[in-house]
């Protein structure tokens, strides 16, 4: 489930988003995934000061622009909260992606204890 209420105002190099027309204090939190529409890149929000200010963990680094459409990413798997998608989800192959490298990366930490145990 995705949250795309509004648009936002980004400056490349900061990680504070500022948001119009946007309602994120709770609606949104700390860990879900936030996203330019149309851009292939997730960053993850850090924390929320109001409802048209959050702040991402790392700082933007794409181009400065106004009035974007963006996504939040809400909705997550219960044990490795990596991003699930919905029908209708905006930019659906970024996430997907990103969750099949999450599970790729764990599953690469399985394989590697298992070769140590062996003889």
């Amino acid at each position: 489930m995705q949250y795309t209420a509004g648009t936002v105002d980004v400056t490349n190099g900061s990680a504070t988003i500022e948001g119009t027309g946007t309602s994120w204090s709770g609606m949104v939190a700390v860990g879900d995934c936030f996203m330019i529409a149309g851009l292939p890149v997730v960053y993850f929000i850090q924390s929320i000061t109001d409802d048209d200010t959050l702040v991402l963990s790392t700082n933007y680094l794409s181009t400065t622009g106004t009035d974007l459409e963006y996504m939040i990413t809400r909705a997550f798997t219960p044990n490795h909260d990596w991003p699930e998608i919905a029908a209708g989800d905006m930019n659906w192959p970024t996430l997907h992606t990103a969750a099949l490298r999450e599970i790729d990366a764990k599953m690469k930490e399985l394989d590697d204890r298992i070769t140590a145990l062996e003889p």
